[in-house]
């Protein structure tokens, strides 16, 4: 194995190991990400490519890393925070020092005008030619990442979709972020032959609580209900056996229900939930306080409801849905890229908006300028889900 470089296993996992930190597996079929032990990468390596057998992998490595290819799906267990061996004494000394994921945004259409929008800045403008789709590919591949999410605007209004799925198959593994208002069953084909995770927005079963923020972009919203196409799309994608996750952000409103609302979608059978957290930013400070109302400390609200979130998985959901809440209060810890093959990190507080991550080769930056412009630890506790917190265990 290459240091810092993605390979497709012949289990589907994509892994990559990066020095002094472990081996980095992701899954398209919970579409997540763990950091294992090195001690265990040739091991681990070795069964993801089927050389060695099943029973010869520990219980914990074979719960998470598993379902999908080598056990049912019914039989995994995933752990909070994703460390396998959990380990609580490597926490500081993980830091990635290049990309887990980069959000590539591929349209700016978009059917809806969501009231906490992040991208709404990179939106509504000229959509990107097949060569500027390219260049952004390869751009994007460049660094390494374990997995790209394809974003926008909806993606799936993208005329390049088929084209770009194709590019990036069986060299990155592949996210997909929708609303589910345009899928048809050829995006469902497409899904299949690409083994494509697709996340789908839902943010309450009550869907006077999701399509009050989730509105719809230039009609009427008694039109169109996000949380209706949500949910339909949820159920086609999980009756074709395409692996679901769910993304929710959570508001005053939203949060009250989320206990029964994770009951319906692990009974559903969603593979992964991920719920955000809204905090002021540039492009949203207009609507905090109505989505947010009398919120005093985002991090009280956030250590809330990780505690409830964490106990119901443990207790109801017995570990079979793997759950990330995201803090999202950060600086800079994402990357993306625009339609227009800018890269840029997003900078949730003090409300400074996006910031271009090299104003010298903005589509093409190099490695330095992102380890500069991007808080790598945040990066690395957001998408690895390990909040350096203790009340985790609490």
């Amino acid at each position: 194995m290459i240091k810092n470089r993605v390979v497709e296993t012949k289990s589907g996992i994509y892994i990559r190991i990066d020095p002094n930190t472990g081996l980095l597996a992701y899954s398209p079929y919970s579409g997540s990400f763990f950091v294992l032990n090195e001690n265990d990468a040739t091991d681990i390596f070795n069964w993801l490519n089927k050389k060695i057998t099943t029973n010869q992998i520990a219980e914990e490595y074979l719960k998470a890393l598993g379902p999908g290819w080598a056990v049912p799906m019914n039989e995994a267990e995933y752990p909070i925070p994703h460390l396998l061996p959990l380990d609580f004494e490597i926490w500081d000394s993980i830091f990635i020092k290049r990309p887990i994921l980069i959000n590539w945004l591929i349209t700016g259409r978009c059917p809806l005008a969501c009231k906490y929008c992040y991208a709404e800045d990179l939106m509504r403008d000229k959509e990107p030619s097949y060569e500027n789709i390219l260049t952004a590919a390869e751009s994007i591949l460049s660094f390494n990442p374990l997995a790209i999410v394809i974003t926008g605007g909806e993606p799936l209004l993208s005329p390049y979709l088929k084209e770009i799925l194709d590019f990036l198959h069986g060299k990155v593994g592949i996210i997909l972020d929708t609303s589910g208002i345009p899928l048809n069953d050829q995006h469902i084909d497409l899904f299949r032959k690409y083994n494509v995770f697709v996340r789908i927005s839902l943010d309450s079963e009550r869907p006077q609580v999701n399509d009050k923020y989730r509105v719809p972009y230039g009609i009427s919203p008694q039109k169109l209900s996000s949380s209706k196409f949500a949910l339909k799309a949820i159920c086609k994608c999980l009756e074709a056996d395409i692996k679901v996750g769910v993304q929710s952000v959570a508001t005053e409103k939203s949060r009250i229900d989320f206990e029964s609302f994770g009951d319906k979608l692990y009974k559903l059978g969603v593979s992964a939930w991920r719920i955000l957290m809204m905090v002021p930013s540039s492009m949203n400070k207009s609507n905090f306080s109505e989505l947010m109302g009398n919120t005093r400390s985002i991090n009280r609200f956030y250590i809330h409801l990780l505690k409830r979130i964490i106990k119901k998985h443990r207790s109801d959901w017995k570990d079979k849905m793997t759950v990330q809440v995201v803090p999202n209060t950060s600086l800079n810890s994402t990357i993306l890229v625009a339609p227009n093959g800018i890269f840029y990190s997003e900078s949730n507080i003090p409300h400074k908006g996006k910031i271009i991550i090299d104003k010298n080769n903005p589509s093409k930056p190099s490695l330095e300028s992102i380890l500069e412009k991007v808080n790598m630890h945040a990066h690395t506790d957001r998408y690895l889900n390990i909040p350096r917190e203790p009340i985790l265990f609490i």
